[in-house]
């Protein structure tokens, strides 16, 4: 079993079991699944679900935050205060990734060059 710890009390949080080697596998293989449908998902209804993040993360800040400082031992207003920061960047990412990840042309001694910003699994699918 692998414990949570409470480094301030030494109080057991929570335990959670092993993940055997078929758990890892289960977990790879439905990961690989989520992410081929993942990568059709337009900027758009990515941008809607980081949205959807960023609210959540605020509307129960105070409960994730007590979790962090159970967990940590760091004060709350610096859980609190790391929530935030959270729910902006997936804010920030919603609003701004697609032109981050825009292809881009550059000048070269070629007739064409740009960068284009593709996923890992793209490549290596």
């Amino acid at each position: 079993m692998i414990q949570s710890v409470n480094p301030y009390t030494g109080e057991t949080l929570t335990e959670h079991k092993e993940f055997t080697s078929q758990d890892i596998d289960k977990a790879l293989n439905v990961s690989t699944a989520t992410f081929k449908e993942w990568r059709k998902t337009s900027f758009e209804e990515r941008a809607g679900l980081m949205k959807k993040v960023a609210e959540e993360l605020r509307t129960n800040k105070r409960s994730y935050a007590e979790t962090m400082t159970k967990e940590m031992g760091k004060p709350i207003s610096q859980s609190e205060a790391e929530i935030e920061k959270c729910a902006w960047v997936c804010e920030y990412y919603a609003e701004n990734a697609e032109a981050h990840l825009a292809p881009e042309e550059i000048s070269t001694d070629a007739d064409k060059s740009f960068i284009s910003y593709e996923p890992l699994g793209t490549i290596l699918a």
